[in-house]
């Protein structure tokens, strides 16, 4: 039996950061970004900055965390997540995630109550894989659980916008859509189809399709990849998918197999157990 070509899609979290993380790409952030929130075409040009990931430290004993990708846009926030599972547990650590960054705001502040006034909005977009939304994209407030209807009771300067990938590439609609089909592609020929369906200037989809290529052809990135994807990552994405893939069975093996390919690469042992989810001593044993 031929060996099945491993394609590594713009889900795989490098990949993702490496464009939309990556001032070299700005340009075709403001796209998704400006699809994300339907403005028009060119109405984000030279107006996203990408800022730091680091989340702020509360104690000396809190560890450094770094999200995914952070914007500022004339003064408003928008952190950018994806999530190649989805729980209750992402969807708070995501929610923690947003109040740290919105809180960084206070840092441009005085320490006078009225300051507090002008604070930025803060956004994050969850780029979720089996959230099974209604629809593709949904926006979530702080609401007065008293008076919905009224707009008086929305808390609108901190929300956060929900994005099915699933439901995005099923319905394969709007620009939003067409996004989540291109994010999904599992084989170069779906990543050249779908990224032929984003309404954007061949010199950007030109830089995606170098970039996106040049993983597909880093022997490291794709050892990577497969031996982590191929088992635990895939199971990860999706159960459905994963049952079609047939890597269901052996999780423990995999784990296990991925820690010592990753020892062998030279990667540190805590890193292993932070992507693995094996304890230190587990990986130590594996030596």
């Amino acid at each position: 039996m031929p060996k099945k070509e491993v394609f590594i899609p713009l889900t795989y979290d490098k990949l993702f950061v490496s464009i939309f993380g990556n001032e070299e790409y700005v340009d075709i952030l403001e796209v998704l970004l400006e699809d994300i929130f339907e403005y028009p075409r060119g109405y984000l040009k030279g107006k996203v900055a990408l800022k730091h990931r680091d989340l702020p430290t509360f104690n000396k004993n809190h560890a450094k965390k770094q999200v995914d990708i952070v914007v500022e846009v004339n003064g408003d926030y928008i952190n950018l997540e994806l999530n190649n599972k989805y729980n209750k547990g992402i969807e708070k650590r995501n929610l923690v995630y947003l109040s740290a960054i919105h809180g960084t705001q206070l840092e441009k502040m005085s320490n006078s109550y009225k300051s507090y006034n002008n604070i930025g909005n803060s956004t994050q977009i969850n780029i979720n894989r089996g959230h099974n939304l209604r629809y593709t994209i949904e926006p979530y407030l702080l609401l007065n659980t008293k008076n919905i209807d009224s707009v008086e009771s929305r808390i609108d300067n901190i929300k956060i916008l929900m994005i099915d990938l699933l439901k995005g590439k099923k319905y394969n609609m709007s620009r939003i859509d067409k996004w989540c089909t291109l994010l999904l592609s599992k084989s170069h020929k779906e990543f050249l189809e779908g990224l032929e369906e984003i309404e954007m200037e061949k010199e950007l989809k030109d830089k995606i399709k170098e970039r996106v290529e040049a993983f597909n052809k880093d022997e490291d990135e794709i050892a990577i990849y497969s031996d982590y994807t191929r088992g635990e990552l895939e199971y990860n994405t999706g159960i459905e998918d994963a049952k079609e893939e047939g890597i269901i069975e052996g999780l423990k093996e995999g784990k296990q197999e991925t820690a010592k390919n990753f020892l062998k690469l030279g990667i540190k042992p805590e890193i292993i157990a932070k992507g693995t989810g094996l304890s230190l001593n587990e990986i130590e044993m594996l030596r």
